[in-house]
């Protein structure tokens, strides 16, 4: 990913993913935004071009290496849960996976994520296997930390904590104790967001962590369906109109009290258009 790369070049020569001109990550329609990507992969790849220089070799075999050691711990969380018979018949399958084979070669995010969200679901495993809250809590901090590599992490501890809530009751520790252990969990997950968003804040007066939900659904998908909506004659034609599209959805947002971007205008109106035709809204999803 060329996006990356610019990323991690420039921290490795200034330490800041952007150069000092530019004060946000995303410019459309006259308006700056704070990007739909974290910065977790391009500080990875920084750490290691300031160690060897700026080469793609040492990244290539590190992420072999987070991707052998992500067996080994699917292994032992397998192993936790489910016995050994089962973790070895999950790491047979795990050798042949095309998905682990072929990442690793590739300059992108998932090597590093799904190491990180393979120790976290080890140490999560271990928590379910020894009841120890160290290990609860140390698998919330690497979830969090995972979130800063790729945002689909930021989905999880909403259903975590359904389940907590089942297994502490089953427990049958204090009500107290429960809430007091999943509210830990909790904060040990957030830590790492709340320093990215304290980051952005510093550096780039933004104190959000992440678009990428807003990105998502509100200019690429919400832009796709007017694009297929204007039915073009062509993909040169459905690609020009698609690239516009975004341009007038920015112009929508207006800053709120803390400097970010207020999407509220953006979202009714989206809402709206889904209630008066939601046809076009469920063909492209589809």
């Amino acid at each position: 990913s060329s996006y990356l790369q610019k990323q991690a070049v420039s921290f490795y020569k200034t330490n800041r993913f952007f150069p000092k001109e530019e004060t946000s990550f995303y410019q459309a329609g006259g308006k700056k935004l704070l990007t739909s990507h974290t910065s977790g992969y391009p500080f990875f790849m920084a750490i290691i071009y300031k160690i060897f220089g700026v080469t793609y070799k040492p990244i290539i075999l590190l992420q072999i290496i987070l991707t052998f050691l992500s067996a080994f711990l699917i292994f032992f969380a397998t192993t936790y849960l489910l016995g050994e018979t089962v973790a070895t018949i999950t790491f047979a399958l795990f050798t042949i996976n095309i998905g682990y084979l072929t990442f690793a070669q590739l300059i992108l995010t998932d090597c590093l994520f799904i190491f990180l969200l393979s120790l976290f679901f080890e140490r999560f495993s271990s928590f379910i296997k020894t009841k120890k809250t160290i290990s609860l809590l140390t698998s919330g901090l690497i979830l969090g930390i995972s979130t800063i590599v790729k945002h689909a992490s930021l989905y999880f501890p909403m259903f975590l904590i359904i389940f907590l809530l089942f297994f502490l009751f089953i427990k049958q520790q204090t009500i107290i104790s429960n809430i007091a252990t999943i509210i830990l969990f909790l904060l040990c997950f957030s830590v790492p967001i709340k320093s990215m968003k304290i980051y952005n804040k510093k550096t780039y007066n933004k104190s959000e962590f992440t678009n990428t939900g807003n990105f998502n659904l509100y200019l690429w998908f919400w832009g796709n369906v007017i694009a297929n909506q204007k039915n073009p004659t062509n993909m040169q034609k459905r690609k020009a109109i698609f690239a516009q599209e975004p341009k007038k959805i920015i112009q929508m947002l207006k800053p709120n009290d803390f400097g970010d971007e207020d999407w509220t205008e953006v979202k009714r109106k989206f809402w709206n258009s889904v209630m008066d035709n939601p046809i076009p809204f469920i063909t492209t999803w589809l």
